[in-house]
């Protein structure tokens, strides 16, 4: 679960925050068979914007990995704060011996519904959400056999779903030049740079959320297996898995720079 979760703190940071500072706190519920196989699980992410640093904070099952993004220097930093250590990543390289971080291609598409509706009080338009992605190559990265990486390649992971995005109130005009600028400024290059993330998709997912144009609130995902070999219907019968993300706090409140400093005690991996 470690590089799924550092991978995710990243792509969550790989923007460029250009106004006041911002914290999004925000919850994920799980329903279906997955759910079942961690129960209590409820994943929190809380990420903190301030000029050209970001941090995020995911935990999930207990475990909390954290991720800082400095743009003026072009460096991210992996933070595992069970075993305090630490990883640069400087200039789209990963630290010797780091194997390379992979993710499958992605398909994606974000489009508006026309519908609204008020979520915490404030005002959100819906989106209709669609994306899908190879299940050979997301476990084809060297964690399993390759026979195995084979005989999936023909399934595919498919998420449909709504994200209700807020166009405007509390930390949203920051929160939406974030995301602008994640999809024009260096660090996606620099992201893109990362062996494993190069031809992935990357930079259209994230384009295709940064042209929703707020900041969503409420995003409900139904993921579903597609195929039709045998693997694929023994698959279909753990029945469909809903992820749902809900922003829970946001505050515009000033951050300690101390925030976006490695811990004295953590241990540098070389």
């Amino acid at each position: 679960m470690k590089r799924p979760v550092a991978l995710f703190a990243l792509i969550a940071l790989s923007a460029v925050p250009l106004r006041a500072d911002v914290r999004v706190t925000s919850t994920t519920s799980l329903e279906g068979a997955f759910a079942a196989m961690m129960p209590g699980a409820t994943p929190k992410i809380v990420m903190q914007i301030k000029g050209t640093k970001a941090r995020a904070d995911v935990d999930v099952a207990g475990q909390t990995m954290s991720t800082i993004t400095d743009l003026s220097s072009k460096q991210v930093i992996l933070l595992n704060n069970a075993q305090k250590t630490a990883q640069f990543l400087t200039g789209g390289k990963l630290p010797a011996g780091m194997p390379p971080m992979g993710l499958p291609k992605i398909d994606a598409t974000v489009k508006p519904t026309g519908r609204a509706q008020t979520i915490s009080g404030v005002s959100c338009d819906e989106f209709s959400v669609s994306m899908s992605m190879s299940m050979g190559e997301m476990m084809g990265q060297g964690q399993m056999p390759a026979e195995a990486a084979e005989m999936m390649k023909t399934i595919r992971l498919a998420m449909s779903g709504s994200m209700w995005v807020a166009k405007s109130g509390p930390g949203v005009a920051e929160y939406m030049a974030f995301q602008t600028a994640a999809t024009k400024g260096e660090m996606l290059s620099m992201m893109t740079a990362i062996p494993g993330l190069s031809g992935s998709g990357l930079e259209r997912l994230m384009g295709a959320f940064a042209n929703a144009g707020g900041m969503p609130y409420l995003t409900e995902l139904t993921m579903t297996i597609e195929g039709n070999d045998q693997i694929a219907e023994v698959m279909k019968q753990q029945g469909p898995i809903k992820v749902t993300t809900k922003v829970t706090e946001v505050s515009t409140a000033p951050i300690s720079d101390t925030v976006f400093e490695t811990p004295a005690d953590y241990k540098v991996i070389k």
